[in-house]
């Protein structure tokens, strides 16, 4: 912000949320569905909407119960 100034800094901050994060997030969701299909051969050829699932999933938990992503992301850890 101090270098460029603040227009700069607002734009960059929302091109940073629409492309990294939205796109890691993706990245991420689709190798979870890969990983799900190969576990489970089933879901074979639905690994998208297995992403799209893990998605909507979370942002449900995180809309309701920030106490409850927090412990979720805990054990996640933890189980690495």
């Amino acid at each position: 912000r101090e270098a460029f100034g603040r227009e700069v800094a607002f734009s960059s901050s929302w091109i940073h949320l629409f492309t990294l994060l939205s796109g890691a997030t993706a990245y991420v969701s689709a190798g979870f569905g890969g990983y799900l299909s190969a576990v489970w051969p089933g879901l074979a050829g639905y690994e998208r909407w297995a992403a799209a699932a893990l998605i909507l999933l979370l942002s449900a938990l995180n809309a309701w119960s920030t106490r409850a992503t927090v412990r979720l992301q805990n054990w996640s850890n933890f189980a690495k």
